[in-house]
Formats: C-alpha cells, sequence, structure tokens
C-alpha cells in the first residue's frame, strides 16, 4: 500500500461503509491508482521529502506528491471504486475530467 494514499482517506472520498473487505478493495485500488498517477506523470513519486532524500541517489525528476496530485489520486480511486465491470455500451465513461486537468502540470514528457 502507497503511504501518500490510505485507505482511511479513501473509505471517506469513497463514502464507503468501513470493514475488511470494503479496506481490501479500495487498498487493491489505491495500489493501482499510485502506479497509474506515476506512470502518467512519467515521474517517481513519494510521500515525504525525507522519503525522496533517503534514496542514493534521488531518482531524476522526482517529487514529493502534493494535495493537487493526492486530489487526482481520490478522483480515480472514486472512479474505479465506482466502475469496477467491464465497459459496456451504456456506461462508456473516460477518466474523470479533473484527473488529467489536476496533473498535466505536473507530467514529463519526452521528447518524440
Amino acid at each position: 500500500m502507497t503511504d501518500w494514499l490510505p485507505v482511511n482517506n479513501m473509505l471517506l472520498w469513497c463514502r464507503e461503509v468501513d470493514n475488511d473487505d470494503t479496506r481490501q478493495v479500495l487498498e487493491s485500488i489505491g495500489d493501482a491508482v499510485a502506479i497509474a498517477v506515476e506512470k502518467h506523470l512519467n515521474r517517481p513519486l513519494f510521500a515525504t521529502q525525507a522519503e525522496m532524500d533517503a534514496m542514493d541517489p534521488v531518482p531524476q525528476h522526482a517529487m514529493v506528491v502534493d494535495p493537487v496530485i493526492k486530489q487526482a489520486a481520490m478522483l480515480l480511486v472514486s472512479h474505479f471504486n465506482e466502475n469496477r465491470e467491464a465497459a459496456l455500451e451504456v456506461n462508456l465513461e473516460e477518466m474523470p475530467y479533473g484527473y488529467t486537468y489536476l496533473l498535466n502540470d505536473y507530467r514529463i514528457r519526452s521528447n518524440p
């Protein structure tokens, strides 16, 4: 489980009942979202400055997760929590617009 996306926050954000099953599902979603956000940004993320500074060497483009990144991650957690089944024609949806809006300024783009 990622340090910067605690299950207690996901429970509140998703308005879910706190039980072992829900925690397990949200932890799994949170782990996937943390990886997806890092891949979207093309940069390693750390929960704290101390955690990042402990790396030797510090990875290029590394950053500490800030409230904007946390907000985007919570949007994606909520989206995945509400849309667990395979897409059907009646529920085809893209990721929430706010997710990409919040993250695009942090993204490292590779040169073509």
